[in-house]
């Protein structure tokens, strides 16, 4: 699998991932046992806008031929993923 590949299948599991946030904010905050109440889910919102953003990112990347420019997108995408695994790890 190519790296343009791997950015479209992020852009979309990162899009239906906001889409979720958005329609169902309990269903991904229910997998580690948050609860949010309706006032509560602009939260979720926030966070769905950040999904769509990196999405837009990932997807646009694709066609990128510039070395250092795609080395400064993916080591952002793996900060962004690493240190949410590590901060879910350490709030749960």
């Amino acid at each position: 699998m190519n790296l343009a590949k791997l950015l479209v299948i992020h852009a979309v599991l990162t899009f239906t991932a906001g889409v979720v946030l958005i329609v169902a904010p309990n269903l991904l905050f229910g997998t580690v046992g948050i609860v949010l109440e309706q006032n509560a889910y602009f939260v979720s919102y926030l966070l769905a806008a950040s999904e769509f953003s990196i999405a837009a990112l990932s997807y646009n990347s694709r066609t990128i031929t510039d070395k250092h420019a795609i080395r400064v997108i993916v080591l952002s995408l793996v900060i962004l993923h690493v240190t949410s695994s590590l901060l879910a790890l350490y709030a749960f």
